[in-house]
């Protein structure tokens, strides 16, 4: 017997331990992170979208990740051990100097903290806040190093710097520094920097605040989102578009993290079989259900053949040490026939292709079903027919479609092309 298999219904549904409604995150920075209490700007997102933030922060002014290595504080708060993330920002100008000199003042530093949050619980996402450059550069810096001349040079040694940070550890970072650039560029009449051009204004701490509530909770702003006092609705809407834009045009640059499970997962439909081919990364255990109760455990079953018509579901669950995702799709097997159908039967459709109808051309002389289906599987018509009736195809698109005629118990699957 030969199958025909269709695709019937694709969707997608993740379960993760980290990002869930309820998020803990820990913020170790300085004046950046505290001016207009950034954490609860972000907490206030999370709040108006239906989520919850427990949030806790030590953000001495002026300090460094190397100051937050050796802080009894901050070392304290990591020790609680039961955050999601630690978000973590260094001084505003290092990660901007020049390469060799970040290579020894950032670096390792950076590297150490990310080893205390891991040492306490493996499982806490680290993530870098990667700051703004100044208004007009560093001009204090100017003279030694050309690029801090200019806020462009600066952001983009910024940038790099910090994307540098997450690579090296696999960890996340929170691109403000980027989703400011883009407002400059778009938007410069909204003034995101506070009077001494280096601190953020109001407009800035809520840009950076949307850029953390989509890298955090993995999802975009609905209707009603906090807007705190000294932000206009309208510049609001600015903010949040190009945050958003920031974080999901190009989040594959801002995910290092090696405890995220990017489903990425693609199957091939071959008769009465399918053969599963799975891209996903960071994964520990494989589960496959095939709805028809048998399981895989292989990272790509292949030849997995169904002995039954029907409709099944296929349950993808990937998990590591820290999160679990599944993905899901159905499929519909329909047996063909065609060798089981009588040699003195004809049936014939014509013209085929066609572009406005078909007639019905067999010696069966008694009514017969027909069902068609799109390439989806979907089915698109159900009726009864005789020898010589005709089928109006002009309401469906061009394309290819399956007619399957049934009668006296017997199946045939023929191609129809609508032209």
């Amino acid at each position: 017997m030969k199958y025909l298999t269709f695709i019937f219904l694709v969707f997608l549904s993740v379960t993760t331990s980290q990002a869930q409604d309820t998020l803990r995150v820990l913020f170790l920075g300085n004046s950046y992170t505290n001016n207009n209490n950034l954490p609860a700007l972000v907490a206030s997102i999370a709040d108006s979208q239906g989520d919850l933030l427990v949030h806790d922060k030590n953000t001495p002014g002026g300090h460094t990740l190397e100051g937050h290595t050796n802080n009894a504080t901050s070392q304290n708060k990591i020790a609680e051990g039961d955050w999601d993330f630690v978000v973590m920002q260094e001084q505003s100008q290092l990660p901007s100097f020049p390469p060799g000199q970040v290579e020894n003042q950032v670096l390792p530093f950076a590297e150490e903290l990310v080893g205390d949050i891991r040492d306490v619980n493996p499982c806490t996402e680290p993530m870098f806040f990667m700051t703004w450059g100044r208004e007009n550069g560093d001009q204090s810096n100017c003279e030694f190093y050309e690029p801090l001349c200019t806020y462009e040079g600066m952001q983009s040694r910024l940038t790099s710097s910090y994307n540098l940070m997450a690579m090296d550890n696999d960890a996340n970072v929170s691109p403000v520094g980027e989703a400011w650039r883009r407002v400059r560029a778009t938007y410069p009449e909204i003034g995101l920097y506070a009077g001494d051009g280096s601190h953020p204004s109001i407009n800035g701490s809520f840009l950076a605040a949307c850029v953390f509530y989509n890298m955090l909770f993995d999802k975009e702003m609905g209707n009603g989102y906090y807007i705190p006092n000294g932000v206009e609705e309208s510049d609001a809407e600015k903010l949040r578009t190009i945050a958003e834009e920031t974080v999901f045009d190009e989040l594959e640059q801002w995910n290092f993290s090696l405890v995220d499970i990017e489903l990425d997962v693609t199957f091939e439909l071959n008769d009465p079989s399918i053969t599963l081919t799975n891209n996903t990364n960071n994964v520990s255990n494989h589960l496959w259900e095939f709805g028809d109760g048998t399981t895989s455990m292989d990272a790509n079953p292949s030849n997995h053949e169904y002995t039954e018509d029907g409709t099944y579901e296929v349950i993808y669950t990937a998990s590591n040490d820290c999160n679990t995702e599944n993905f899901s799709f159905e499929i519909m097997i329909v047996s063909l026939s065609n060798e089981d159908w009588s040699s003195d039967v004809t049936f014939d459709i014509y013209p085929n292709p066609s572009s406005g109808a078909v007639y019905f051309r067999t010696d069966i002389n008694a009514p017969f079903n027909i069902r068609i289906f799109d390439v989806n599987g979907q089915l698109i018509k159900d009726g009864v027919y005789a020898n010589g009736d005709a089928l109006s195809l002009h309401q469906w698109p061009k394309g290819n479609y399956w007619l399957e005629v049934e009668w006296n118990n017997q199946r045939k699957i023929m191609d129809l092309i609508i032209r």
